[in-house]
């Protein structure tokens, strides 16, 4: 044959050559073997019983059967036409793998700069031979190594239709995989929805979620979610939600999120005399339109109900000596007339500076910091204070038993003249006490005696002027912490008020509430339980709190929770779930029920259901839930798409809120 001529030209392999040199056309027949290169010098190799090669038009074809290797994949199908010099490809009847994607069947194909375009398709991630899901499609594009999307496909499970998906995109590249979640929901206040959650890495470190949702109801909603992870610098997550509500005829967004970085540190102390300084950045804020907006939308925010929102903003410096802060903060509460969140208090700025503690001579150690606030409450405007604290205590051990810890404390604060004060206010605070503290069979006990006196402003002169005057603290107070085992504690605690300023000396008046706290968790974690009662001697029960979560029987849980407070004494809370976790099953479930116990009356006002289903490379879920009569459904399944990636793609963040869940914790 002729030598190729430009920068495309073919190799090949056959039994028997059948060449035309007036049309330059190559018929190959038995066993044929090609490899065709374009000018990007990418490679394609065909193998066929009989084809054609028409140097010409640079094009290749055959009639039957065909299989053909290109861009890490093979594909396999009929009547093949080779466009080798604009690598151009189409084929019918065909099958492939591109690892991790598995097409089952497509009637034809189209391959073209590198993008391949199959119609009537079905493709898979499943590596099982007989897979246990697929999509049929009508349209399959994907550029292999990079990525892929499918329109108007209908998801089977085994031979069985699930649901339809309008549109379905998936990465390829190893290096920056995306997965997608699709959830379908139905609510009361937002009727039937579709929600998709894309999930990617544009860096090793930052895990990104891409929310695209739908509503019958409430419209079209969008949102990210960005966590940080696996780095010593940044530590942080961001979540944030918005939509057109159409059923509340409002634009409705939350935003919320927290994050510490390292700006810079030179704290080796081995080279240098200062021994440096670490400089760091951190924040934290929640914020939503309304209070209602947690409850409907968000997707992992554990606060459903949002009565006031927060944010604060810090730099601060940290050496071997000091920490010295800069802040911003500001807190909202929310009107319910106005229906607007309303500024509580603002502080911009506020600076700290904290010595760490050191010893003097004689073993006392000391405690000093300083702080300048400009404070802004509600509507009263700014105002300038400053203060400084220092504390000194020392320790004497007495004997094996018994340890004497005696300590003094200054206080000194100034509010600076405003609008509203002509001169500045200079307040002073004089504190000091003593703990007696004996290691005893019974648990270690802490007896203390605690005074903390404020003098008249701008003087050293006792307060008589204000009500209490001027003792702020005067208590004894008797404090026991037993801990027989590393699994279980007891703490109990009252104290008595000896300020002369109550009326009523009586013991009723002047005893402390009796704090009771019971603590278990047990190493094999069969048993996590935290109790804790709170009553005065006078006004009577005034708290019950008991959470617990403990192990039925091998991977089976169950959570059970109450409380009670004394501003409803009639109202008692409980919180009850079962985590059902069969072995060697690869289903599983949830149930839960919130209900309320008032003077013999029960109401439920939050139940829920979730069952599990777990294959080798997908995950899927069923949850129903009524909360406060809204009744909820939502199905979700996540397709991992790929073995070698799968314990990476099935992360937790996948399954347990994050970043404060962990693998195993309840929902």
């Amino acid at each position: 044959m002729p030598v190729p001529s430009g920068d495309t030209y073919i190799y090949f392999n056959a039994d028997e050559l059948d060449y035309d040199g007036n049309t330059r056309t190559a018929g190959l027949l038995g066993d044929v073997n090609v490899t065709a290169v374009n000018s990007d010098f990418d490679e394609t190799r065909i193998y066929s019983e009989n084809l054609y090669i028409n140097q010409a038009e640079q094009k290749v074809y055959n009639e039957g059967e065909v299989r053909v290797e290109q861009d890490g994949g093979e594909l396999r199908g009929e009547n093949l036409f080779y466009d080798y010099q604009n690598s151009h490809l189409t084929l019918q009847n065909i099958s492939a793998e591109y690892p991790p994607i598995r097409l089952l069947h497509a009637d034809s194909a189209e391959f073209k700069n590198g993008r391949q375009r199959y119609r009537g398709a079905q493709v898979t991630c499943c590596d099982q031979e007989d897979p246990h899901y697929h999509l049929k499609a009508g349209s399959v594009t994907m550029t292999p190594e990079k990525r892929v999307y499918v329109t108007n496909a209908l998801l089977y499970l085994s031979d069985v239709p699930v649901f339809y998906l309008p549109f379905f995109w998936r990465s390829l590249d190893s290096k920056k995989p995306f997965t997608t979640y699709v959830d379908f929901t139905q609510s009361a206040r937002t009727g039937y929805g579709l929600l998709t959650s894309t999930v990617f890495f544009p860096t090793r470190n930052l895990r990104t979620t891409v929310n695209l949702d739908g509503y019958t109801k409430a419209g079209f909603g969008y949102g990210v979610q960005l966590l940080v992870q696996n780095t010593d610098k940044v530590i942080g997550n961001l979540e944030a939600y918005a939509i057109d509500d159409q059923k509340e005829e409002d634009y409705r967004w939350g935003v919320s999120g927290g994050f510490w970085a390292q700006l810079f540190d030179n704290s080796d102390h081995l080279n240098r005399d200062d021994g440096g300084a670490m400089y760091t950045m951190q924040s934290q804020f929640r914020s939503v339109s309304d209070p209602y907006f947690n409850d409907t939308y968000f997707r992992s925010n554990p606060f459903k109900f949002m009565p006031d929102q927060d944010i604060n903003v810090a730099f601060s410096r940290q050496s071997r000596r000091s920490i010295t802060r800069i802040s911003y903060s500001q807190k909202d509460e929310y009107n319910y007339v106005t229906e607007e969140y309303e500024i509580v208090e603002k502080i911009l700025p506020k600076f700290e500076y904290h010595l760490m503690p050191f010893t003097l001579p004689l073993g006392i150690v000391n405690r000093f910091n300083a702080n300048v606030y400009n404070t802004e409450v509600r509507d009263e405007g700014f105002k300038q204070t400053a203060g400084a604290f220092w504390h000194s205590s020392r320790s004497f051990n007495l004997n094996r038993t018994f340890t004497l810890l005696p300590y003094v404390s200054l206080d000194e604060r100034v509010i600076f003249r405003d609008k509203d004060n002509n001169e500045d206010a200079y307040v002073t605070r004089l504190g000091s006490g003593v703990n007696l503290r004996a290691e005893l069979l019974t648990g270690s006990l802490d007896i203390s005696y605690d005074y903390l006196k404020r003098f008249s402003t701008g003087t050293l002169n006792t307060d008589n002027v204000s009500d209490d005057m001027g003792e702020e603290l005067n208590r004894i107070y008797i404090q026991n912490h037993y801990r027989p085992s590393q699994w279980l504690y007891f703490r109990l605690g009252t104290g008595y008020d000896l300020r002369e300023t109550q009326d009523n000396w009586s013991f009723d008046n002047r005893m402390l509430p009796i704090l009771a706290e019971l603590g278990v968790n047990t190493m094999n974690g069969d048993l996590n339980l935290f109790a804790q009662n709170l009553y005065d001697v006078k006004e009577g029960q005034e708290a019950f709190v008991l959470q617990s979560d403990f192990r039925m029987f091998k991977k089976s849980r169950m959570v059970f929770g109450m409380n009670n407070y004394s501003l409803d004494q009639n109202s008692y809370l409980f919180n009850t779930k079962f985590w059902f976790r069969p072995e060697n099953i690869t289903w599983y479930f949830d149930v839960g029920v919130d209900f309320e116990i008032r003077q013999g009356s029960l109401n439920a006002y939050s139940r829920s259901f979730k069952v599990y289903k777990d294959f080798h490379d997908a995950h899927m879920e069923f949850g129903v839930e009524d909360r406060n009569n809204n009744l909820s459904f939502a199905f979700r399944i996540a397709v991992l798409c790929g073995k070698k990636h799968r314990d990476d793609t099935f992360s937790k963040e996948d399954r347990y809120w994050s970043p404060w869940r962990n693998p195993g914790d309840l929902r």
